[in-house]
């Protein structure tokens, strides 16, 4: 038994100097990360108009119903939007989206929605009229 682990340390320090040595030599050669986004990117472009239609369609209702936004998304926002997502995200507890929508209120100089001693969220009129 104890033989066999040390066999497999001797193998796994041997792949390991194979691929130190290659990429001394031929570095050019590595395996090369992609970038999942942009291989996501690539995939759907890749694919038919009608199943693009489908894919971009079905990412709508999910970013509703899930509250699955990216940064582009929200930047690109009207702000009655933005704040329902600040406020939902805030209801649900998302904390990672509630603060990239407060970022994004705050980018653009609004006061973020609040709430009063009742629990009923509170909007200021004048902001929802800036969009």
């Amino acid at each position: 038994m104890d033989s066999l682990g040390e066999l497999e340390e001797i193998n796994t320090q041997k792949a390991e100097l194979r691929e130190i040595k290659l990429a001394v030599e031929k570095p050019n050669q590595l395996p090369r990360l992609i970038d999942p986004r942009e291989e996501a990117r690539q995939l759907l472009q890749s694919l038919p108009e009608e199943r693009r239609e489908f894919y971009n369609k079905w990412r709508e209702e999910w970013k509703k119903k899930y509250g699955w936004y990216s940064q582009r998304d929200l930047e690109n926002m009207p702000t009655p939007e933005l704040f329902r997502v600040y406020m939902r995200a805030s209801d649900t507890g998302n904390e990672t989206l509630k603060l990239l929508a407060r970022l994004e209120i705050e980018k653009r100089n609004l006061p973020a929605p609040k709430k009063d001693i009742l629990g009923r969220w509170i909007v200021d009129e004048s902001a929802m009229e800036e969009t």
